[in-house]
């Protein structure tokens, strides 16, 4: 059950993201607060459409349950 509403939310978040991409076509830098499993797939969608994304987390790798196959620059 748990993991069904993740996914549904995930879904959300990527509707919303194609939403919002429909009606900007320029390429933005977008600044993504909090490194949980919604702000991590938020920046990788974003990025997937050429957009810059920069992460900020308070730990070193955001979500690293999620990031394990994501090429992570960390800058502190």
């Amino acid at each position: 059950c748990f993991i069904r509403l993740i996914s549904c939310f995930i879904r959300l978040i990527s509707c919303f993201i194609r939403l919002i991409s429909c009606f900007i076509r320029l390429p933005m830098h977008v600044l993504i607060v909090g490194g949980g499993v919604f702000g991590v797939t938020a920046a990788i969608e974003l990025a997937r459409r050429g957009h810059r994304v920069d992460l900020v987390d308070a730990d070193a790798v955001p979500a690293p349950f999620v990031c394990n196959d994501i090429d992570v620059d960390v800058a502190r």
